[in-house]
């Protein structure tokens, strides 16, 4: 705002000036000046206000535009069939025919009959990309699973086979080019990247569900979570989150955990719930939660721990987004499958997974995990019922409490706002230009008062023959002191410039071009030549810039006198 109103006194001032250098002063009247200033008021009002405003919002509509152009170009997404199911075991009392397409690669819709064996999840010849316009191989290539009620699918493979696009898949995220994907009922999914939201850690749990004290005390005890609520202070009922106790990443993974527990779905996706916990408390939520209260679930366990494989009842080992193996322990053991070599993938890829979290603060840290994956080295033997004396819960940070003062506001608190903000000094001037402003705007409004309510006779009137003369020769006077000047630094700029070329050029060619001439050779003239013109080019840019910046400080300085002096005189005129 401050061209808004430092444009209309300089805009008069300069229709002033322009009168007397043209030799018009006679011109100048109240009526004149009015009109003037009617004039800069509306062009003040246009291009010190309106202006500004269109340009800052004219930008701010092409970030718009480019969002929303952005958004309209996305690929549009593939349409799916979905239609509300009902659970396996209904079906099985009913007894009719449903139609169970979730996902149609191709767009269409087929109808079975369900039978005891029917299955809650059911891919058939998958194929899917993320991005089907890439030239890329395929996400997901040819894949065929089944999962029936009360079924363990363990998946396996190293990093990037594909383990979590499978299970995107199920959850239509991830659509599919070729091939089905059918799915009944429910599904919960637990991600490998535990998220909370700021609430209390009840609310992480119930996730807008009404509560059920029964099965809310079983979840949080499957969940290896009872000793955690005794070390927060207030229980579940503590904030958790952004705005509250901040968690490790193993306390995260079971509260995450722990709310696809609650929701009693009919499908479990379990993105390797285990990496993130140590090695009692994994054995715990395996035995307890996976194994026995998940028992009658169908439950697709993508893991890298291979100390789990043999109670799985079906293994599907990926890679490259394909199928290699497929079957159970003993069937793919028999193949001649090399579980030690999964065991050193697995074992790189939670070294990789801990590594990155320790590099980068913002992820979740992960719990001590040591002998996690080495089933070969040494198992644990600490038994289940005994988790409630051998495990240690992690310790909860706290967030940093906020006291509330009231009362009159402390000194020191102005006092580190101003020296925040500048010194003293700077505080100093800044208060006492304030009533100069205000003294000089409302000084040109009394005078021009003064000067329009004023008589006809010279003697009380503002622009009389006397007060013009004067004003006009302080103008002229400051004009040509400000050409002189003008000029003077001109010519001082000049002379620098010269004499400071022509000294570094005569010291290079004595310090360094006499002696190695001395010295003779064809090639040395040659480097003497072009470090003479290289020195002697920087030289002449360093100066340049300095005299420019010299000439325009100058020139400022020169405007800011003369203004000065303008005002100074209309103020020796009034009084």
């Amino acid at each position: 705002m401050g061209p808004y109103f430092a444009t209309a006194p300089f805009a008069l001032f300069l229709f002033v000036l322009v009168y007397v250098l043209t030799g018009r002063e006679d011109d100048i009247r109240p009526g004149t000046i009015f009109m003037l200033m009617g004039v800069v008021q509306w062009l003040r009002l246009t291009c010190g206000m309106y202006v500004p405003l269109a340009s800052q919002h004219l930008a701010e509509t092409l970030v718009v535009c480019k969002r929303i152009e952005n958004f309209l170009l996305l690929e549009e997404l593939q349409k799916v069939n979905t239609e509300k199911t009902q659970k396996v075991e209904e079906l099985q009392k009913v007894n009719t025919e449903k139609t169970q397409i979730v996902h149609n690669g191709n767009g269409v819709s087929s109808c079975g009959r369900e039978d005891k064996h029917a299955s809650n999840v059911e891919i058939t010849s998958l194929t899917a990309k993320w991005d089907k316009n890439s030239a890329a191989s395929n996400t997901l290539e040819d894949i065929s699973l089944a999962v029936r009620p009360g079924r363990l699918v363990a998946v396996i493979g190293p990093v990037g086979a594909g383990k979590t696009s499978l299970l995107m898949s199920i959850l239509g995220e991830l659509p599919a080019q070729r091939g089905t994907v059918r799915v009944r009922g429910k599904i919960a999914y637990v991600s490998q990247h535990p998220w909370i939201f700021s609430g209390s850690l009840r609310q992480n749990i119930l996730f807008g569900q009404a509560l059920n004290k029964t099965r809310y005390d079983k979840v949080i005890r499957i969940s290896a979570l009872s000793r955690d609520l005794t070390i927060l202070p207030k229980g579940d009922s503590t904030l958790i989150g952004d705005r509250g106790v901040n968690l490790s990443g193993g306390q995260k993974a079971r509260v995450s955990l722990a709310r696809a527990l609650y929701m009693d779905a009919d499908i479990y996706l379990l993105d390797d719930p285990l990496a993130a916990v140590d090695t009692t408390v994994g054995k715990h939520i395996f035995d307890k939660c996976i194994m026995q209260y998940l028992k009658d679930k169908p439950r697709i366990l993508v893991t890298h721990q291979v100390q789990l494989l043999p109670v799985a009842d079906e293994i599907v080992i990926l890679s490259d987004g394909h199928i290699q193996s497929q079957g159970t322990y003993n069937e793919l053991a028999k193949s001649g499958v090399d579980f030690s070599e999964l065991l050193k993938s697995s074992e790189d890829e939670t070294s990789e997974k801990y590594r990155h979290n320790l590099q980068n603060p913002g992820c979740h840290q992960y719990e001590t995990r040591n002998g996690a994956l080495s089933t070969h080295k040494r198992h644990s033997v600490t038994s289940v019922d005994s988790l409630g004396e051998d495990y240690v819960p992690d310790s909860v940070q706290l967030p940093d409490e906020e006291e509330r003062e009231t009362g009159n506001i402390d000194l020191n608190v102005f006092k580190g706002y101003i020296k925040a903000g500048a010194s003293i000094v700077l505080l100093v001037a800044f208060f006492l230009l304030l009533p100069l402003a205000q003294v000089f705007l409302v000084g040109c409004d009394w005078w021009l008062a003064r000067c329009g309510s004023s008589s006809n006779s010279s003697s009380s009137s503002c622009f009389s023959s006397s007060s013009i003369v004067v004003v006009v020769v302080i103008i002229k006077i400051a004009a040509v002191v400000d050409l002189v000047v003008v000029v003077v630094v001109i010519v001082v700029v000049v002379v620098v410039v010269i004499v400071v070329v022509v000294v570094v050029v005569v010291v290079v060619v004595v310090v360094v071009v006499v002696p190695i001439l001395q010295v003779g050779g064809l090639w040395k003239v040659r480097v003497v030549v072009v470090v003479l013109v290289v020195v002697e080019v920087l030289v002449v840019v360093v100066v340049v810039v300095v005299a420019a910046a010299a000439v325009v400080v100058v020139v400022v300085v020169v405007v800011v006198v003369v203004v000065v002096v303008v005002v100074v005189a209309a103020v020796v005129v009034v009084t």
